[in-house]
Parts: C-alpha cells; sequence; structure tokens
C-alpha cells in the first residue's frame, strides 16, 4: 500500500501513468491455477524507491517496470502462484547537477 509511505519513497507501478492498482495484480486466481482462491486478485508484490536530494542519488532514475512470469512454462506450469516484477534502472557515473 502507498498509504503512509514516508516522505520521498516512491511505489514504482504507480509511478507510471495508465498503471493502476488494478492493472498491476502480482497475485491473480482468476489467471494462476496455483492461486487457489479463484477470486483472490491482489497487488501484494510491489517495489519502492526512495528519490533522495543528494548527489550519489541523483545518478540513479527508475527507468520501467514489467509485470512477468504471467504465462505458463514447460509442461503448463506456472513458474510460481505469484507474478513477478521486473525493474530497470539507470545508474550513471557522472553526477547530474540538481
Amino acid at each position: 500500500a502507498t498509504a503512509g509511505l514516508p516522505g520521498g519513497w516512491k511505489d514504482l507501478w504507480l509511478s507510471v501513468p495508465g498503471n493502476t492498482e488494478e492493472n498491476g495484480y502480482t497475485f491473480d486466481g482468476t489467471r494462476n491455477t496455483l492461486v487457489t482462491s479463484r477470486s483472490f486478485r491482489s497487488r501484494l508484490d510491489r517495489m519502492y524507491f526512495y528519490s533522495a536530494q543528494s548527489e550519489e542519488a541523483a545518478r540513479c532514475t527508475f527507468d520501467e517496470i514489467a509485470i512477468v512470469g504471467q504465462q505458463k512454462i514447460a509442461d503448463g506450469l506456472w513458474p510460481s502462484d505469484h507474478f513477478g516484477l521486473l525493474t530497470t534502472f539507470t545508474i550513471r557515473e557522472e553526477i547530474d547537477k540538481w
């Protein structure tokens, strides 16, 4: 949940325009047969990023986030009962002037 996050912290999924709680489910009984409750859906897995105001922090920027593991693998098995989150950051050698 994002309510109550300390200042400077961002929920990366919700920081992308168009992303919502509903299109970010990582635990989805309507799609993943490893989830025993067929009606339970939630965004249980989250990634947070702290954007501090420092020279070192200015070197790191968030690029993208994606939900992975949403398809069955070999033999029709799901990799997990949760879908995964894959996030990409860029870390620059030079520090941006802020």
